[in-house]
């Protein structure tokens, strides 16, 4: 009984404070006027991670982190195979999780490592991808190539 006394405070807190045309709605009206925005801005999201998916789809970028792992610089070459839909940072941004491949180097660690879809932990914002750089499969593959001269002089001197 009380929290249903709660919700009709709150939905009538909000009509009255609503502008004239929403005031002057049925209840009906107002279902469909609601449904409509919310139909509308679903189709608006679903449009803007549309166009997020097929600009990185199937790229490569370059990021160089100066404050990265433990305050070290590093650097990463990703190869952003596919995109899926995230979830929100805590800023209301959307998150796009990539399946691909990634390449890291730092002043002390380097690796490489398969990005997981299913897994938020290798995601991105739209923001991150477009600030970062562009690059060509062949600069990806020169990444790779020098990691695997790093780990060939580490397997020697092991």
């Amino acid at each position: 009984m009380e929290k249903n006394r709660r919700l009709y405070n709150g939905v009538l807190n909000l009509l009255k404070n609503a502008p004239e045309d929403i005031r002057a709605l049925n209840v009906g009206e107002l279902i469909d006027k609601a449904q409509k925005w919310s139909d509308d801005e679903q189709k608006k999201e679903e449009e803007e991670c549309n166009k997020v998916c097929n600009e990185f789809e199937d790229s490569y970028i370059k990021i160089v982190d100066e404050d990265g792992l433990f305050g070290m610089p590093e650097t990463k070459y990703i190869h952003i195979n596919k995109l899926i839909k995230g979830s929100m940072t805590t800023e209301w941004e959307r998150t796009f999780n990539i399946s691909g491949i990634q390449i890291r180097f730092s002043e002390h660690d380097y690796g490489l490592r398969e990005l997981d879809i299913e897994s938020c932990r290798d995601s991105m914002t739209a923001k991150d991808m477009q600030a970062a750089e562009r690059i060509s499969e062949s600069d990806f593959e020169e990444a790779r190539y020098q990691l695997e001269i790093i780990e060939g002089v580490i397997k020697k001197v092991r």
